[in-house]
């Protein structure tokens, strides 16, 4: 499977990359010139990212992003307290904050 593919991104009219690749995380990867530059808000922050020589150069970046950790918690035992997950794994399956783990 390609990194596009793996990262959610789709081509728009312009060429460029955009999408949601994780949880609070929204990209776009761009050729300009001889470079690739990529604009990235992480929770709704602006990320700032070098310049990419290539665009598998800039995607191995933002797949780098989703091994980050975030905080979650159990919705089932919130006693337990928070603890700490990979952004790749936020709101998904492997989540348990989420409804889509515990039915599993």
């Amino acid at each position: 499977m390609s990194m596009i593919k793996r990262l959610y991104l789709k081509k728009n009219a312009e060429g460029n990359l955009k999408g949601r690749p994780f949880w609070g995380v929204v990209v776009e990867v761009a050729k300009v010139g001889k470079i690739w530059e990529v604009d990235c808000m992480v929770d709704d922050e602006l990320r700032e990212m070098p310049e990419f020589h290539t665009r598998r150069e800039a995607l191995e970046a933002i797949f780098k992003i989703g091994w980050e950790p975030v905080r979650t918690h159990n919705m089932l035992n919130p006693e337990a307290g928070e603890f700490t997950i990979d952004r790749a794994s936020k709101g998904g399956c492997c989540d348990p904050a989420t409804e889509t783990y515990h039915s599993m």
